[in-house]
């Protein structure tokens, strides 16, 4: 995925326990090293919320294109939107921790749970849901989760919050260990209300392009995360890695894709450790 500013993301999921059955492995060759098989359970995206209204979400157009892109798992309220999400108004929550930005477009974002749940029939794709620990409440999230459910929705993966190592959430989750307790406690319970639901934990990728800074607390976060977390299927690990380019080069030519498409390895070299 391509982000704005010539950076690339990538979302890797370290699983921890057996994750069943899947619909068959795809074949990847990638530029460095040997050809690997990939679940196809990891090729998707975010889902987020569309700021312009609910009419691009109910039109044909807009549904047809992303079931052409046949994704195979959709990742429900986003990101960081889904720190701030207010699934029962469709929008973002009216809270003081709103950043200025999420706050400014918040009239503007109308998607309820019947719309994502529109893309998921129309695209077969399984939802991710990323849940918000930030704004929201364990009670409020399993509702949401039961609602999803009542409209067809599958549920069969949670992620818990997104990128939650970064300084502005220090006041919620004080360090890895705080976020791994609060964590645990909601892994069993939606375990108790969905059997058989797999958890993935927010961990530290090992750098922080989103501030350029790493604080102790980001240092120490995987360590207390781990000795503090119970019941989770995976980690979710967001990295982020420039393209390799220089400023203002193109990236069509044969030797420009290169240096593109090896930048994932050198992302994974610097996260190996981590994991």
């Amino acid at each position: 995925m391509v982000e704005l500013g010539g950076l690339l993301a990538v979302a890797l999921v370290l699983l921890l326990g057996d994750t069943g059955a899947q619909r068959g492995p795809l074949i990847l060759a990638p530029v460095l090293g040997p050809a690997r098989m990939v679940a196809p359970g990891l090729l998707g995206f975010n889902g987020e919320a569309v700021t312009g209204g609910r009419a691009v979400w109910s039109d044909p157009g807009f549904v047809g294109a992303v079931a052409a892109l046949r994704p195979a798992v959709l990742r429900v309220f986003g990101g960081a939107p889904a720190n701030y999400w207010d699934w029962r108004a469709g929008t973002f929550v009216a809270a003081s921790l709103l950043p200025p930005h999420v706050r400014a477009v918040r009239a503007q974002a109308r998607v309820r749970l019947a719309d994502w749940a529109r893309i998921i029939r129309a695209t077969g794709a399984i939802p991710v849901f990323d849940l918000n620990l930030l704004t929201s409440d364990l009670a409020s999230q399993l509702a949401m989760l039961g609602a999803a459910r009542r409209l067809g929705m599958p549920i069969t993966e949670v992620e818990l919050g997104n990128e939650l190592y970064l300084p502005q959430y220090a006041g919620r989750f004080p360090d890895g260990g705080a976020y791994g307790r609060v964590a645990t406690r909601w892994i069993h319970a939606i375990a108790r209300r969905f059997p058989g639901v797999r958890a993935a934990a927010d961990a530290f990728p090992g750098s922080d392009t989103n501030t350029g800074r790493t604080d102790a607390r980001e240092r120490a976060w995987n360590v207390r995360l781990l000795r503090a977390l119970r019941g989770a299927a995976a980690l979710s690990f967001h990295a982020y890695f420039s393209s390799g380019l220089a400023a203002g080069a193109t990236a069509a030519s044969a030797p420009s894709a290169r240096v593109v498409l090896r930048a994932a390895a050198r992302r994974w070299a610097a996260l190996s450790p981590v994991i």
